[in-house]
């Protein structure tokens, strides 16, 4: 390995890139200028890189198509490394967009003013996931420096939307990117998750009947009959948590159902005319989007039967905002051998959380791990920081994964 690559991938230099693309706030619909960072940074380093643009209505139409920002146009930027006739081509999959950090409240520094102190990258994005997209930013231009010890290719798709339903990465897709196995960077603490959890949002509307409140007993109280659907889906939980089993999954409730917001009522001096619960139902890696639905819908279709008002009032179900399914790639699969020869001590886990990894899996088949530095524990939270030492881990190992995976058996 030449000083120049030794360089690139050392954790201040990629601790740097990272800093520049932290200080852009990349929210859901306002990737562009973090876009246009990559790509200059990528091709002044001597990677290719082909920038296309699809329509959103092209990609909304698709049966995957999950968003809660509405793009009229969703950005495809694919960066390559490598010969014109790869042998085996590598995907690294990871998203450009941050979740909102405005909020002041626990942030020491600005979300958006990133500052390495005591070994840690602060900012947000830091570990979700602009610290692993800066570390593949410098494996590629380390590649693009010695383009003779790649036999295969090395495709890189810095994707829009991932934090709000996975558009852009499924527009890649509709773009024509294809590969024989996929890193999807996202905070794993450089565990290895061959399989990732789904993630559907939903919403129950339950109908009351409004009265005063001095004679409520001459209405129907929707927050009370509420109580009833909400215990019937944490019941719901329960039984799936029996039965959906998967060897990466050693916990209890492995694809939790959250019910996280609660609205209802017009007055609080009346008894209340309506109540809607909003949450997050988990999905097994893997598990059909349609199969997952139908068991709430059905759930609370049988506490309905269960009561009088609710049998002529049955509680309505919705499918709203961004959802994200489940993938599974088998732990003897080429991609998942090749990341652990590289970690040999990283443990093999499964993802509680939903990313992209369902969609190259579900609508193209593409095998995949997911990966990278930074832990989920304070993603999305004040003070989201990475280890700049574990970047610098990360990006010497995906640098042999990339060697390894794409030559010839």
């Amino acid at each position: 390995m030449g000083a120049s690559t030794d360089a690139l991938l050392s954790g201040e230099a990629i601790a740097r890139t990272a800093a520049e693309l932290i200080a852009i706030p990349s929210l859901g619909g306002e990737e562009d200028e973090v876009l246009a960072v990559v790509t200059r940074w990528l091709t002044d380093h001597g990677v290719a890189v082909e920038p296309r643009d699809l329509p959103g209505r092209a990609v909304a139409i698709h049966p995957f198509h999950s968003a809660e920002v509405d793009r009229e146009r969703i950005p495809v930027l694919i960066a390559r490394v490598g010969p014109a006739e790869p042998t085996r081509r590598l995907l690294v999959n990871v998203h450009v967009d941050v979740v909102p950090g405005a909020e002041q409240d626990g942030w020491t520094t600005g979300p958006f003013e990133p500052v390495i102190r005591d070994g840690l990258l602060y900012g947000r994005g830091s570990a979700d996931t602009k610290g692993g997209l800066a570390a593949v930013m410098h494996v590629l231009a380390a590649l693009a420096l010695e383009p003779s010890s790649l036999t295969g290719e090395v495709v890189l798709t810095p994707v829009v939307g991932e934090e709000d339903g996975g558009a852009g990465t499924l527009a890649s897709l509709i773009a024509g990117v294809r590969a024989d196995g996929a890193i999807v960077v996202e905070p794993t603490d450089l565990a290895i998750a061959p399989a990732s959890a789904g993630a559907l949002c939903f919403a129950v509307t339950v109908e009351g009947r409004t009265a005063h409140g001095s004679v409520r007993h001459t209405g129907v109280s929707a927050i009370e009959k509420a109580w009833l659907v909400h215990r019937r889906i944490l019941d719901l939980e329960a039984e799936r948590a029996g039965r959906l089993h998967h060897p990466l999954y050693d916990t209890d409730v492995p694809f939790p159902i959250c019910m996280g917001r609660i609205e209802g009522g017009d007055y609080r001096c009346d008894e209340a005319a309506w109540v809607r619960i909003e949450g997050r139902f988990g999905t097994a890696p893997g598990e059909p989007v349609a199969r997952a639905r139908a068991e709430l819908e059905q759930a609370v279709a049988e506490i309905a039967a269960t009561d009088p008002w609710l049998t002529d009032h049955v509680p309505e179900v919705e499918w709203i905002g961004a959802q994200w399914v489940g993938g599974d790639t088998p732990t003897d699969d080429d991609i998942v051998r090749a990341v652990r020869s590289a970690a040999p001590a990283a443990p093999v886990l499964g993802m509680p959380y939903g990313c992209d990894l369902g969609l190259l899996r579900q609508v193209s088949g593409i095998p995949g791990v997911v990966w990278g530095p930074g832990s989920a524990d304070v993603a999305h939270a004040p003070d989201e920081h990475v280890a700049v030492a574990d970047l610098e881990r990360f990006a010497n190992m995906l640098l042999e994964v990339a060697r390894t995976f794409t030559a010839p058996d």
